[in-house]
């Protein structure tokens, strides 16, 4: 073999080395697909690699054409996985890449279909050329015509990844983008060039298109490289840090030997008491002070004495070991918290107390925060509607909140097991709640998700849980929040309905507009066509032209208002040129013109310069009224009035037809009602319909333009 060869052979060594790299962190990490398309890609390109050297060595048209059409389809992985890949890592368009994928496998199915391939009608016959010494094979072909639309792939793919990288770079990754964009475009722009010129035989080289991938995976490389540096300088910071907390260690070591501990003595049946300078310290007494029992005793808080006295009772006559916490009241009038404990000795038959104390007034302090702190999370969690419960990984019990039950669908006091629990899920959600239970045996250490709770009254609730793993005395503990979200997603089921019927209404109305200019337009200018032609195909006197000339005139008037008016509503252009007053009073003139409706437009005291959101929003929401009304209403005339009151733009459009039932409307969520409330609220206004059943109906909005109070924005 010669460079060329030996080349390509150590190129897919290293593609198929890194696909098996990759694999490897797929499988450590499988949320990671970008691993996972990586992987693919780089396994495919080895493949790609070794049947492109089987054509470069091909001695017989037939032999190539095998190679070419397995290359083929070998090379559609690898463009998928690539795009993939792409889409991942560089989170592009989803549009762009599910377009592409359609794109490139139309090509496949094209490929089996025909007996040759995509790529050539028949290979008459192989060349051979000098590339570094070893003469290589390349195609002399007929080529398809159907090979246009793997080039089309490509330049798609192309399209796609710089696209993914211009997003990734405003997002911020630059580094990301730099490097996987500039190595996945550079190698797919190559590939294209030679692709397109040796299959379509304007260049007479070999193909070896998988030279080019050597870009991306050098970007790859230079990926793994910065983790594995920056991976190195982590474990050096955490070798800092390690050593800095042994440091700490050894500091907290020497202040608890140095703590301010005291310690004392007592024979029991004798009243003096023997004291440490640090115990003497902490109950306040000078060092040269004798102290005995009764000392103490007066010194400590009334509501404390009758447990400590209970307690030293004890002591003295049978116990071995106390502790007890008390409150003394300091010389200077302060109050401090003392922790005791100590033990019973028996020395030359005399029974010896020995204790330590220690102030703990801070500590206590702190522990009543801290139960103050827990209260208000209790409250605002159950405000919040949270719900806490815990559970060993290994037991079956679980313990639940207060709140938490109530979200189950449990009575206050009822006791829960793994078993109760998973008799309340919904049989839809059975798998995910038993597939997260076993990630979490396995080791998982967090855990987020979402299912249904079958309540005993037949009600279904939606509940998010997500929590954490702890270790505590040797035992895997979950900890985890839940909450009721059933409100949340039946917003989100309205939110796709009403999406999915706004979807539906544009369709329509583009149908409606598509009738329109083919049924009235274009018919009209068909006829005025086939009039002009009649007039100059038939030689008549100059007052006949003339007659005929007025009458295609106001015809082409006609045809000039109906553009007019369709233009204006596509988008009113007038809007922006002459105001919303102007505006409104060419779409009634016009309206009224086009249909038996007389319209009433009046407009008082308008700002001159309105929000053009504003101007667009009571544009639209008399347009879609006055369109109701023909519509719906059978009404003979309508009023349209607009004016500018108190920092607000007031609009109403009311007309004398059947009206109708609000209440109804709202039931079957009448679309272009839901379309004008949307449209107000958006612009932070209000809109009111009123209607009754033959008393016509009459539609409200106010939007603030300027200062707006307080009682108006709370609404």
């Amino acid at each position: 073999m010669g460079i060329v060869s030996n080349a390509m052979l150590i190129l897919s060594g290293v593609y198929l080395a890194l696909g098996s790299l990759y694999l490897r962190f797929w499988l450590d990490k499988r949320s990671r697909r970008d691993y996972l398309a990586f992987s693919l890609f780089a396994l495919s390109i080895t493949l790609v690699a070794w049947f492109e050297l089987g054509a470069l060595h091909s001695q017989t048209p037939e032999e190539y054409l095998f190679y070419a059409w397995w290359n083929f389809l070998i090379g559609v992985l690898v463009t998928l996985s690539l795009a993939w890949f792409a889409y991942v890592y560089l989170r592009g368009r989803r549009w762009l890449f599910w377009t592409y994928c359609a794109f490139r496998l139309l090509g496949v199915v094209v490929h089996l279909i025909l007996s040759n391939g995509i790529n050539f009608r028949e290979i008459t016959s192989v060349g051979r050329v000098n590339v570094f010494g070893e003469a290589l094979s390349y195609p002399i072909a007929v080529p398809n015509g159907w090979m246009i639309l793997p080039h089309l792939s490509h330049i798609l793919l192309l399209v796609f990844c710089i696209d993914a990288s211009i997003r990734t770079w405003q997002r911020g990754e630059r580094r990301r983008a730099l490097v996987f964009g500039t190595g996945v475009v550079l190698s797919r722009a190559i590939a294209s060039i030679v692709s397109i010129g040796v299959l379509w035989g304007s260049l007479h080289l070999p193909f070896f298109a998988s030279f080019s991938i050597i870009f991306v995976i050098a970007a790859t490389l230079y990926e793994l490289n910065y983790d594995m540096h920056r991976a190195a300088m982590l474990a050096e910071k955490l070798e800092e840090r390690d050593a800095r907390l042994t440091e700490t260690l050894d500091q907290l070591q020497l202040s608890a030997a140095a703590a301010n501990v005291g310690f004392w003595t007592r024979k029991v049946g004798e009243g003096m008491v023997w004291l440490s300078e640090k115990a003497g310290d902490v109950w306040g007494f000078p060092s040269e002070m004798q102290v005995n029992v009764d000392d103490v005793f007066q010194n400590i808080h009334p509501a404390d004495r009758e447990p400590y006295m209970t307690n030293i009772r004890e002591v003295e006559e049978w116990k071995n070991e106390y502790q007890i916490e008390y409150r003394f009241l300091s010389s200077d009038g302060n109050v401090r918290w003392i922790h005791s404990r100590g033990k019973v000795e028996v020395i030359d038959g005399s029974r010896i107390i020995r204790g330590a104390i220690v102030d703990i007034t801070k500590l206590k302090m702190a522990e009543a925060r801290l139960i103050e702190t827990l209260e208000q999370l209790q409250l605002s969690a159950s405000a919040a509607n949270v719900g806490m419960w815990t559970s060993k990984i290994d037991e079956e019990e679980i313990w639940a909140s207060e709140k938490a039950g109530e979200i189950l669908g449990l009575r206050l006091g009822e006791e829960i097991t793994r078993k109760d629990l998973f008799q309340h899920i919904h049989p839809s959600d059975h798998s995910l709640f038993f597939n997260t239970a076993r990630e979490l045996e396995e080791g998982k250490n967090e855990f987020q998700i979402e299912y249904r709770i079958m309540l005993k009254d037949g009600n279904v609730r939606w509940v998010h849980s997500r929590g954490k793993v702890e270790e505590v005395d040797g035992s895997r503990v979950i900890r985890g929040a839940i909450v009721d979200i059933t409100k949340l997603k039946t917003a989100e089921g309205i939110v796709r309905e009403l999406s999915h019927k706004l979807i539906n209404a544009q369709e329509k109305e583009r149908a409606r507009l598509a009738r329109e200019l083919h049924d009235d337009l274009s018919q009209s200018i068909a006829l005025l066509s086939v009039q002009l032609t009649i007039l100059h195909n038939e030689p008549r006197d100059l007052e006949y032209v003339q007659d005929q000339l007025k009458q295609y005139i106001s015809d082409l008037g006609r045809l000039s208002g109906d553009v007019r008016r369709i233009s204006h509503e596509l988008h009113p252009a007038i809007l922006s040129q002459l105001g919303l007053e102007a505006s409104l009073h060419n779409f009634c003139v016009d309206l009224a013109a086009a249909h038996s409706l007389e319209i009433d437009f009046e407009a008082d005291e308008l700002s001159g310069k309105l929000p053009e959101d504003v101007s667009l929003c009571l544009y639209r929401v008399t347009q879609e009224s006055l369109q109701n009304v023909i519509k719906h209403s059978a009404a003979t005339s309508a009023h349209v009035r607009i004016k500018s009151e108190n920092a607000a733009i007031c609009l109403s459009v009311s007309d004398n037809g059947n009206g109708f039932d609000p209440e109804a409307a709202k039931e079957k969520e009448a679309l272009g009602l839901l379309s004008i409330d949307e449209r107000v609220r958006a612009v932070k206004g209000q809109a009111k319909i009123i209607s009754a059943v033959g008393e016509g109906t009459k539609i409200e909005v106010r939007i603030p333009v300027g200062p707006v109070s307080d009682e108006f924005s709370q609404n």
